[in-house]
């Protein structure tokens, strides 16, 4: 029954073969032990050429498996959530993002016959990409995939120094935390500028409260501001002063109801 539903047309081909040499068997004069003979091996050769057709098929699907592993941070062994995973062997990758305790699944994964390898991205915010090749023999067990954070930029040496020329590249930095000096994850973070008109660019931190902002729109003069929110937060607005937005800009954060 599953060689007739994977190779239908084998079917249809074998059944018109038997009627043919049935009717060739029956209207010519051979004896009766021939004709049982004959019907034996024709019935055989049948069966034979349906299971070839069969096995064929079945070589060309493609395997079917589920994928999963963990991302964990380098330097502290903590899961990393929201990365994206991506697994691919020809055509279109599959994706998938980790959950907060840093797994990540991957359901159906298609990969053809003959290839043992398959290519695995992670990116992460406040990572370096990472990259491997994973072999489909090991993805019972996948090894944990481990990022290695960005370091955060060292402040300029120096004194103050006015704003760029207009339509330079400015990279305003810094980093988000409590009053526990722990970093505040995906805070919003807007930068204001004055001029005509004024110009406001956002981003926001990553897993360390870090975040990196490079624009080549924002002035860096007396009118620039920095508005930090979060839900659970007090929103910060601050004025930053040309040598202020070339630091390592640093944003306390102080959760609603306290003091």
């Amino acid at each position: 029954m599953t060689a007739a539903k994977d190779n239908p047309w084998g079917v249809i081909a074998a059944a018109i073969l038997v009627l043919s040499l049935v009717a060739l068997a029956l209207s010519a004069k051979m004896p009766p032990k021939m004709k049982y003979i004959f019907f034996v091996t024709l019935i055989a050769a049948i069966f034979g050429v349906i299971y070839a057709g069969n096995v064929q098929i079945e070589t060309a699907k493609p395997r079917e498996m589920t994928i999963s592993g963990r991302v964990v941070n380098q330097k502290t062994g903590k899961p990393v959530p929201r990365a994206i995973v991506s697994l691919s062997t020809t055509g279109v990758p599959r994706k998938a993002q980790t959950n907060s305790d840093g797994f990540w699944v991957v359901d159906h994964f298609q990969a053809p016959r003959g290839i043992n390898v398959i290519k695995m991205s992670v990116d992460a915010t406040d990572f370096n990409p990472h990259e491997a090749d994973l072999a489909i023999a090991d993805i019972a067990q996948p090894p944990t995939v481990m990022l290695v954070p960005h370091e955060p930029p060292s402040p300029p040496p120096g004194p103050n120094r006015a704003g760029p020329a207009p339509g330079s590249s400015v990279t305003l930095a810094g980093r988000v935390f409590t009053e526990d000096r722990e970093g505040v994850v995906y805070a919003d973070v807007l930068f204001q500028s004055g001029g005509s008109p004024p110009h406001s660019e956002a981003t926001s931190t990553g897993e360390q409260g870090n975040f990196r902002l490079k624009t080549t729109q924002l002035r860096l003069d007396s009118n620039l501001k920095i508005t930090v929110s979060k839900k659970g937060f007090r929103t910060v607005t601050r004025s930053l002063s040309p040598g202020d937005a070339r630091q390592f800009i640093e944003i306390k954060l102080a959760r609603e109801g306290s003091n």
